[in-house]
């Protein structure tokens, strides 16, 4: 009869563990609430002093690859070509799609270890340009 089929205990174990749900679902709203806090800290220029350190981080790891044709008057350059950099990323005047080219710059220039002069003029070059965008005005938001 349906209705003793009905009326039987279910004698089948579940497919997962009862907590399975809630551990997916603890996942995802980490995941969310990560993504969304990320997304906040980007909109709101709080990822500069991120960028800030990663370029002091870069600054030193470079200095150490210089090659001996790097000359200390290059040297000296490259050196106050990033603090102005840094200053304007400190200062909200550059941007990660003003600094993209200089990034890529870098990533070939290191990427054999060794930065000789002529990767170095190429660094200053992009950092000169991406000084001189952060150097002019903007228009400011209207609220």
């Amino acid at each position: 009869m349906p209705a003793e089929y009905y009326a039987a205990p279910v004698v089948a174990k579940p497919l997962v563990p009862s907590w399975v749900p809630f551990g997916c679902g603890g996942a995802a709203l980490f995941f969310l609430v990560v993504l969304f806090a990320g997304a906040t800290m980007i909109s709101s220029g709080a990822i500069s002093g991120l960028l800030d350190f990663t370029f002091n981080t870069m600054e030193s790891e470079i200095t150490r690859m210089f090659a001996s044709d790097v000359s200390p008057v290059q040297r000296a350059a490259f050196k106050t070509e990033m603090e102005t950099t840094r200053a304007n990323i400190r200062n909200g005047k550059s941007d990660l799609r003003l600094l993209q080219p200089l990034i890529a710059t870098i990533q070939e220039a290191v990427s054999d270890k060794l930065v000789n002069a002529a990767e170095t003029e190429q660094m200053m070059r992009e950092m000169q340009k991406a000084n001189a965008q952060a150097a002019k005005p903007r228009p400011k938001k209207k609220p």
